[in-house]
């Protein structure tokens, strides 16, 4: 069986070649290094970490170990809650301090110490050296017990409650969009409602101000009613001939012609 999946889970597999040294074996022992070619896996599948156990084993991924940690070096204090990297075989993760059998470590002490892993579950066994580390902090030990054991069922319906608790079901985020989409469109209508009544009234505003404006202009004798009184403009009329000295003339017959001095 090859695992823990991102899930924890394990899963079967058929290994079709073994190779040592770049030679074909038949088997491999403890403490050997070898490579091995398996069936329907692909390499995208595979991280650091994983391990190939046999199914009597029963394996089993975990979130939350025990350790027994002597700090090596560490420039100030070392308390609850505290996240650094663990080195446990070919498990490289990040992992948090839960609880300590003291208040505090510093550079020396030693103290049993409660991790948890951050991202996904591991294959961890008692007895396990581990490093723990995180820029200069330095510290040593090994894995004392299991304290939690993930299972496929476990983590998906953990999962997925708490994204319900996040997020709620599908029926109260359903209610919160239509009850969030009634209060906009109720802004709205009040909004376009203002609008409209503001508009009105500067229409108003408007009109008056134009009627006003043309009862002015005809009281002033601009562009309203024309006044007979006012004398005609010739200023666009040139070149007239002055007929004030003209004497009119009696024309008796037609083919007489009479000629003006």
């Amino acid at each position: 069986m090859l695992g823990p999946d991102p899930l924890g889970r394990f899963q079967q597999i058929a290994v079709k070649s073994i190779h040592r040294k770049r030679m074909a074996v038949k088997e491999v022992r403890a403490g050997q290094t070898a490579s091995f070619a398996l069936k329907k896996i692909k390499r995208s599948q595979i991280r650091k970490g994983m391990v190939m156990v046999s199914p009597v084993l029963n394996p089993q991924a975990c979130w939350e170990f025990e350790g027994e940690i002597l700090v090596l070096h560490h420039p100030t204090t070392i308390s609850s809650r505290y996240q650094a990297m663990v080195h446990c075989g070919s498990i490289r993760q990040t992992a948090s301090i839960i609880s300590m059998s003291k208040d505090c470590l510093r550079t020396g002490d030693k103290a049993l110490i409660h991790f948890r892993f951050i991202k996904h579950p591991e294959y961890v066994t008692p007895g396990q050296r581990m490093v723990f580390r995180e820029g200069r902090t330095k510290a040593v030990g090994n894995v004392i017990r299991i304290l939690s054991h993930s299972t496929p069922t476990h983590q998906g319906n953990r999962a997925k409650q708490s994204k319900q608790q996040r997020y709620g079901s599908g029926q109260q985020r359903s209610e919160k969009t239509h009850g969030k989409n009634e209060n906009i469109k109720e802004v709205v209508d009040q909004e376009m409602a203002d609008n409209g009544l503001e508009e009105t009234i500067e229409k108003r505003e408007g009109t008056t101000q134009k009627s006003g404006v043309k009862k002015g202009r005809s009281r002033r004798g601009g562009r309203g009613k024309s006044n007979n009184n006012n004398p005609v403009s010739t200023a666009g009329i040139k070149n007239l001939p002055d007929v004030t000295n003209l004497t009119p003339l009696a024309v008796a017959n037609r083919n007489t012609t009479t000629k003006v001095q």
